[in-house]
């Protein structure tokens, strides 16, 4: 089957009913976390670690950690399912796609997303839908919400335009038939979906943000070397989806499959992010005992041109702050984030964080 080697986990939860909440609503959660005010500095750095439940502040410039803050509890050795995170506006957008942490068997998925300053060590919750998950910035304002679960009494997937400045929902696309959202970017007005189907053959979906509809019919996702992809990146007039093996070039016009770009010597993992910087596009893997290294691509002439090895079970995220033309990227295993040149394409400062869990997706900030 074309997605055996993608290792996305599917849940379905036996439900006989649900309400999908498309208005917002802040609510006094009745637990403590350990959260507290923290001095941000100009250029701040915000790594999740999913097995700790903390997100560590760092100051990017400087190579210090600022400091932590708990974003999910833990509770008899249990820790609340944290789906993915981003920064908009100072705030720390954090999607909780299960926080029943006292009785996991009742499979309770969450319905809010927790929103965090750092700043102030204020803390709220927002309530969007059914087991929100990947979470992907749309235009200035907007996110765009997916679920990772099913809803059972209709088979359909679940997913939310999201107002990040007004902390609600303002609409909600829901796809059939076991169907869920890989990856979703933005061009414009139109965000751009990969869809995964249960038969694992994905195509692309487009929605306007302005219509507040689906404005395209099903596209096909042209691919001749039998790969899915989980991540996309638009860069000019052509959206980047990396696969296992190769880089697929699609024309953003048209979504017309334009060239495959080889990425030999990868051990069948998927990438986890991309980033666009100069002109090349850094990937991401993270294998404990595999292929721990980054992948650069030249996007003039579409091919690898290097590999930027990452020690420690390699990087699922990599991100890029402008203003101190840096990458930076955060080890699977053992705590630290390594600052990458991307004039060199080479490591020039490791920063120990002192986290003892696994890190998975790191966000910079150019204040």
């Amino acid at each position: 089957m074309l997605f055996s080697i993608v290792g996305k986990i599917k849940k379905i939860i036996l439900f006989s009913f649900i309400v999908i909440l498309t208005g917002c609503s802040l609510l006094n959660f009745g637990f403590k976390l350990n959260i507290k005010p923290l001095n941000i500095p100009p250029h701040v750095g915000y790594i999740l670690s999913k097995s700790s439940g903390y997100i560590t502040v760092i100051d990017t410039k400087g190579d210090s950690v600022i400091g932590k803050e708990q974003v999910a509890r833990r509770d008899n050795m249990v820790l609340a399912e944290i789906g993915d995170f981003l920064i908009h506006r100072s705030l720390i957008y954090v999607t909780l796609s299960d926080r029943n942490v006292k009785d996991k068997s009742n499979s309770s998925s969450s319905d809010v997303i927790r929103i965090l300053n750092p700043g102030s060590g204020e803390i709220e919750e927002s309530k969007v839908g059914f087991s929100p998950d990947k979470i992907y910035p749309i235009g200035d304002n907007l996110a765009f919400v997916s679920s990772d679960v099913f809803y059972y009494s209709n088979d359909s997937g679940y997913n939310y335009i999201y107002d990040l400045d007004n902390k609600k929902v303002i609409d909600t696309l829901a796809f059939p038939w076991f169907t869920l959202v890989s990856c979703a970017v933005t061009n414009g007005d139109t965000v751009i979906m990969l869809i995964e189907p249960p038969d694992g053959i994905q195509y692309f979906l487009l929605y306007s943000i302005r219509q507040k509809c689906v404005i395209s019919p099903h596209i096909d996702f042209i691919n001749t070397n039998e790969e899915g992809s989980n991540n996309m990146i638009v860069q000019g007039d052509q959206l980047y989806a990396c696969g296992t093996k190769h880089i697929m070039v699609f024309s953003l016009s048209n979504l017309v499959l334009e060239k495959s770009i080889d990425l030999p010597g990868n051990n069948e993992r998927l990438p986890q992010s991309a980033v666009a910087v100069h002109n090349k596009l850094y990937i991401t893997y993270y294998d404990a005992n595999g292929y721990n290294r980054i992948d650069v691509v030249d996007m003039n002439g579409n091919n690898q041109i290097k590999q930027i090895d990452i020690p420690e079970g390699g990087a699922e995220y990599i991100d890029y702050s402008r203003d101190l033309d840096r990458m930076f990227v955060a080890s699977y295993l053992g705590g630290h984030v390594y600052k990458i040149d991307p004039n060199s394409d080479s490591i020039t400062d490791v920063i120990n964080t002192g986290e003892e869990g696994e890190f998975s997706v790191i966000h910079v900030e150019d204040r």
